[in-house]
């Protein structure tokens, strides 16, 4: 489809002012404010085009799966078979010229190819194959003919030609199959839509003669068969009508078109016996009218290389004449001397001069030559490096805008319906797991994670797969006990259930009750009564953990496990939003949970920030490059981004925690001590005392001193202790951590 024209403005002169180019600006905003209503307008123009002929677009494919979405990038139909998209170009919504009929049609055109393709792609891209090994013959045969021009350019422009041809022949077929598909185009206002398409598009002129007799014949096919009726049959050469008229197997190829290039009601012709066809009875005419015109042209030039070269032979004769004349006037020399022998110094003076005079010409006369070799073989270099147009087509070169797709999009499709094939060889189990791997692929894919990101991240996942299943109960549970009330159990009673303990305990009160009478005074008993209680209904949940980074964790174990802890954190509380989620009718709760990732050494980054709050779910991706993101350099400095993050509490969070509206809490994972250990104690008092909990692991063998330390740190300069000391049983600290985490959350309620 032809695309809008780009508005410009027109530019000032340039010798005017600063004040007429101020006066200016405001014209280019306003031509580009113009321009952008003209495709925002296109883009609501396409959106309601897919609103409106979506459903009749996906019956016409047969596809229901089929979704379209407008494209500001796409020139044409863009079909990603993996997704089951199709892109519209919003170009085409851009020019008012082409009705919704007509954009209609253009869509079935489009689909058309993609119909004709997914019923044996492996044809098409074979047929592709035989094009490019086509145009390297033409290119080898031609080359010597035209050796100014590169073998690359004349490759392409082969291909161009050849692809050309199997075009037009295509949408020959697939504009057929829209009629059988959408009969509505085959007659009344339909058809005027379709012969109104292509006069737009410049087939309404008959007379080709002016193009190429191979670019003739492809394009006169095309156009007889779309509007030859109704505008006049195509004018073409007299050896292009004798190459249409001429008898193959007994039939003229405006019959063979007719007869074996068309499909037929509920029968698709398959592409692979339709390019055979093509490729024995049709191509060798095409390639015949195609050399004929290359010949004619190589004669062409040589003709007029052979005028220029007796132009310049004659040239060359005419200037040694006049030099060999001008050299008999000058050469006298000896003879003279010794004839006139009273002839002065002054005379040999002269003599002499005229022979420097004569050297000197010489001298410019060689120079000139080489100028000019360099400067031929400057262009010959140049000419050998130009495309490859021997019929000065230049960007005048017809062309359609319902071009078929190229190779690019056909190798989707046979790679998805391989994967098909594959899949329906499997088992169920087989079939799932392929699925899944398919997905992975894809989501890696369009994230950027590499196999070995995958690798790592698929094997912590794997290996805190037990630990996590045993959070989700935890959250179930959680949220199943969500009352105001709760059972609770009283011993030491006058009523009840009796407490056998208590009875032993309390046996010579209850024999001395027994001997007055009065056992009601014994408080033996157990009885179940519901209480309120105190319960935590948070509105959010911000969970910060802290992963030392310094060179000292350079070791593969305590960053396997530093990374596991991780992972376990970001996926347990994903896991929390889950049902959180999925219960919300029946809690109405607002809470939700979030994740932040900080890694420190000298200094510190904050590798996964808290999600905003339309993004609230941890996502896998962003978890995955968190991951990577673990690299240990650099030394213990852990009091910095302790401040940070109680210098990120705002006053409202303040108020929030004091009101149990915001639950914060804080893990720290090291492996030694800090390099301040004062500032670090302060910067975990400054936090608590903010109300955010806040809880240390320390891993690894460490030394006595780093142990007092940490614990100095954590654990004596602390109201309470804060500080666990893993050591070198590294595979308790997921599980520490989340015994924390559970003990923190049980007073929890939605």
């Amino acid at each position: 489809m032809e695309r809008s024209e780009t508005i410009t403005p027109t530019a000032p002169e340039l010798d005017q002012d600063d004040q007429n180019l101020d006066n200016y600006r405001p014209d280019l905003a306003q031509a580009a404010l113009k321009q952008f209503q003209l495709v925002e307008a296109a883009e609501r123009k396409a959106e309601a085009n897919i609103k409106e002929n979506g459903r009749l677009l996906s019956l016409f494919a047969k596809d229901s799966s089929l979704y379209f979405k407008p494209s500001l990038t796409a020139e044409t139909f863009a079909f990603y078979p993996e997704e089951n998209k199709v892109e519209l170009p919003i170009s085409w919504f851009h020019n008012e010229q082409y009705t919704d009929s007509e954009l209609r049609w253009a869509q079935y055109h489009e689909l058309a190819h993609f119909i004709d393709m997914r019923k044996n792609p492996e044809a098409f891209l074979d047929n592709f194959k035989q094009i490019h090994n086509t145009a390297k013959q033409l290119t080898s045969e031609y080359q010597p003919k035209f050796p100014n021009s590169s073998r690359r350019s004349m490759e392409r422009y082969f291909y161009d030609q050849m692809h050309m041809l199997y075009n037009c022949l295509d949408d020959i077929y697939v504009n057929n199959l829209v009629g059988i598909k959408a009969p509505i185009y085959r007659s009344g206002d339909g058809a005027y839509d379709v012969i109104n398409i292509y006069r737009k598009i410049g087939y309404a002129e008959p007379d080709m003669t002016e193009i190429p007799n191979h670019q003739q014949f492809a394009y006169s096919l095309l156009r007889d068969e779309m509007v030859g009726q109704q505008l006049g049959f195509s004018q073409v050469s007299e050896e292009v009508e004798t190459a249409l008229s001429k008898k193959r197997l007994g039939s003229s190829i405006r019959d063979l078109v007719n007869q074996g290039l068309k499909p037929k009601p509920g029968m698709l012709v398959d592409p692979e016996y339709r390019y055979k066809l093509i490729r024995n009875l049709i191509e060798p005419v095409y390639i015949q009218l195609l050399k004929d015109g290359l010949d004619k042209k190589q004669s062409e030039n040589n003709s007029q290389d052979q005028q220029s070269e007796n132009n310049s032979q004659d040239q060359s004769s005419e200037e040694q004449q006049s030099q060999s004349n001008r050299q008999s006037q000058e050469g006298q020399t000896s003879d003279q001397q010794d004839q006139q022998s009273g002839q002065t110094d002054q005379s040999q003076g002269e003599q002499s001069s005229e022979q420097q005079d004569q050297q000197s010409k010489q001298t410019d006369q060689s120079d000139t030559t080489s100028q000019s070799s360099t400067a031929d073989s400057e262009s010959s270099s140049q000419s050998q490096n130009s495309d490859f147009d021997p019929f000065n087509q230049g960007s005048n070169r017809r062309q359609n805008f319902l071009d078929s797709a190229d190779e690019s999009p056909i190798q989707q499709i046979l790679d998805a319906m391989h994967e098909q094939d594959k899949a329906q060889d499997m088992s169920p189990q087989e079939r799932n797991q392929h699925e899944i791997e398919q997905k992975k692929l894809k989501f890696d894919r369009e994230h950027q994670i590499t196999p070995k990101m995958r690798q790592e991240y698929d094997k912590i996942v794997n290996s805190v797969s037990a630990m996590r299943q045993e959070m989700r109960q935890f959250w179930k549970n959680l949220i199943g006990k969500s009352i105001e009330y709760q059972q609770v159990i009283t011993n030491q009673q006058r009523k009840g259930r009796l407490n056998v303990r208590d009875f032993i305990n309390q046996y010579p009160q209850v024999a001395a009750s027994e001997r007055s009478g009065n056992l009601n005074n014994n408080a033996i008993y157990d009885r179940q009564q519901l209480e309120k209680v105190a319960i935590e209904k948070p509105e959010s949940i911000e969970i910060s953990l802290l992963i030392d980074t310094s060179s000292s964790m350079d070791d593969p174990l305590k960053l396997r496990i530093a990374k596991e802890t991780a992972v376990l954190l970001m996926l347990s509380i994903k896991d929390f939003n889950t049902y959180l989620d999925q219960t919300r009718r029946e809690t109405n709760s607002r809470l939700r949970a979030n994740t932040q990732i900080i890694t420190y050494n000298s200094s510190f980054e904050e590798v996964k920030p808290f999600e905003k709050r339309t993004n609230y779910l941890d996502n896998e991706a962003n978890i995955i490059k968190t991951i990577s993101k673990v690299v240990p350099r650099g030394r213990t400095d852990d009091a910095t981004p302790l401040a940070f993050i109680r210098q990120g509490i705002t006053a409202e969070q303040l108020t929030k925690i004091k009101q149990q509206k915001l639950k914060k809490i804080v893990f720290v994972i090291t492996d030694g001590s800090p390099n301040n250990p004062n500032a670090s104690a302060q910067a975990i008092i400054d936090l608590t005392n903010s109300g955010v909990l806040t809880f240390g692991f320390q891993i690894g063998d460490v030394n006595k001193g780093e142990e007092e330390t940490f614990n100095y740190v954590w654990n004596r300069q602390q109201s309470s202790p804060l500080g666990v000391v893993i050591g070198g049983n590294l595979r308790q600290l997921p599980k520490r951590l989340t015994d924390i985490l559970t003990n923190t959350m049980k007073g929890i309620r939605l």
